[in-house]
């Protein structure tokens, strides 16, 4: 990084910032910040660090005004300038100054690096993240579990209230178009899928989608891709007990990302008893393994072009399309194996519980002389 971007991330410490959180006059409490309207990404991941932080005990106000000593501002980049242009400065003045935060490939840019300097410390929920932000960032970067709360499917709802067929073996992916479709990679899913089935054999592959409105012509290519394939795409918003049972109703749910900062929906897969078959590479690896998945062999290359937020040049995967289909094939062959190793995966999701996250944030309020 640049002697000038130091100087630039420096300079935030000179705005009424404590240099050591623990002189804060403020009551102890969490002011957390965050999106949390909307059920996927960063909204569920406010959503989630919100329980973790009632769950420690502690007083907590959400969004504005923030009374309390701890700022947790569980934003992007983007959204953090925004709350210090629409608050001022003095939001993050005289207070313990924490950040939540997801990246998805291995090096962080130098353009992100002044934002983090107004942070004590940085929350990340994956040795990836961590390896990737720490380098560059100017304040410690800790590593916690995701407060994870188990999916609850609405028991009522069949593979009828979804348009899918009862008697295929069915496989899910599912991805948000805002969240840079390239890498969520459904394109790779739908050629791992036709290599894996025939025609007339009983596969089948649900896609669910969010926003595509927003990008219309990468919507109807991935449309086109499926053209004479075995595919439902299920384009609407679905409450958190849909998603919940649509994925309870597949037989297995597939990601063959090029990167993820964390991966929540494999993590809910997992919880719930899918097989899960998945890049084995990025955040993800913090909970899937040869153990309790079936990870997909990959190639690391670099991005070509700049694919906003990530540059180019930057490193992502690309999965072995031939290993993931014969990964949905094995699940197709050896169906009652594939169940075994699901069921077998719900004890994967342990060490992610709300209980746990709470108890780590109270030992780094500890470990900073705030309690």
């Amino acid at each position: 990084m640049t002697t000038a971007l130091y100087r630039l991330a420096s300079a935030w410490k000179r705005r009424g910032f404590l240099r050591d959180p623990a002189q804060t006059k403020l009551p102890l409490g969490w002011n957390v910040s965050g999106h949390f309207e909307g059920v996927r990404g960063v909204a569920a991941a406010s959503a989630a660090f919100l329980e973790a932080a009632k769950a420690t005990g502690l007083p907590v106000t959400l969004n504005h005004p923030n009374p309390y000593a701890v700022n947790l501002v569980t934003l992007n980049t983007d959204s953090v300038e925004a709350l210090a242009q629409q608050h001022g400065e003095s939001y993050f003045a005289g207070r313990c100054n924490i950040g939540v935060w997801f990246w998805e490939t291995p090096e962080l840019p130098d353009r992100l690096v002044p934002c983090l300097a107004r942070f004590h410390e940085l929350w990340v929920t994956s040795t990836f993240c961590r390896d990737a932000i720490a380098p560059k960032c100017p304040c410690p970067v800790q590593l916690l579990p995701y407060p994870f709360t188990p999916p609850q499917p609405d028991p009522r709802l069949t593979r009828a209230d979804f348009a899918l067929p009862d008697d295929a073996t069915l496989f899910l992916t599912a991805f948000d178009y805002d969240s840079n479709v390239y890498r969520k990679n459904p394109e790779g899913t739908l050629q791992a899928f036709a290599q894996a089935f025939a025609d007339g054999e009983r596969g089948h592959l649900a896609i669910k989608t969010l926003h595509a409105e927003n990008h219309p012509a990468q919507a109807e290519a991935l449309r086109r891709a499926a053209t004479g394939l075995p595919v439902t795409f299920v384009d609407r918003t679905l409450t958190l007990p849909e998603q919940a049972s649509l994925l309870s109703l597949c037989d297995a749910f597939v990601s063959l990302h090029r990167a993820e900062g964390f991966g929540l929906h494999l993590l809910e897969a997992l919880a719930l008893g899918k097989p899960v078959i998945a890049t084995n590479w990025s955040g993800n690896t913090e909970f899937l393994n040869a153990d309790n998945s079936l990870p997909v062999d990959f190639t690391l290359k670099p991005l070509e072009k700049t694919l906003y937020p990530y540059e180019a040049g930057q490193l992502w995967a690309e999965p072995d399309l031939e290993h993931a289909a014969r990964r949905l094939r094995s699940v197709y062959d050896f169906h009652e194996a594939a169940q075994a190793l699901g069921e077998k995966a719900r004890g994967s999701i342990e060490r992610h519980r709300v209980v746990h996250t709470a108890a780590a944030m109270r030992a780094r309020l500890e470990a900073l002389g705030l309690c």
